[in-house]
């Protein structure tokens, strides 16, 4: 599946309706720390495996492929509503503009961020003195 089917199957399912008492900003808001708080249970999984010293068998690798499919479902929901929140602000937020569309400028934008960073590639050094 890719992320045009993934944001299409959520839509059509309804997963990406939002109450009537939730505004666009709001839905971003709740997009935002959904985003943070499955990473952090995502990071749970990691820090039972690590420092509790559970098995990584496939039950752990369940857990944590989940948390990932959530935390992708709360990034979809950030991609349908910062459009709406922003349209005025940005030509890519236009009547026009689809998730795969802002997810790919996402992608775009951080591979020119990362190799304003790490022009020579990855280092401790640049990582160190990063200027970006």
């Amino acid at each position: 599946m890719n992320w045009t089917e993934y944001t299409d199957e959520c839509r059509e399912r309804g997963f990406y309706n939002g109450s009537d008492r939730e505004t666009n900003r709001e839905q971003l808001e709740l997009a935002l720390v959904g985003l943070v708080t499955e990473a952090a249970e995502a990071l749970d999984t990691l820090k039972k495996i690590k420092f509790h010293h559970h098995p990584t068998d496939k039950a752990h690798l369940i857990k944590l492929l989940l948390e990932l499919g959530d935390h992708n479902w709360y990034y979809a929901l950030a991609l349908q509503v910062i459009p709406k929140v922003f349209a005025s602000q940005h030509p890519l937020c236009e009547s026009s503009c689809t998730p795969e569309l802002l997810h790919n400028y996402i992608l775009e934008c951080n591979l020119e961020k990362l190799s304003a960073r790490y022009s020579e590639g990855y280092s401790d050094d640049a990582s160190l003195n990063r200027k970006v």
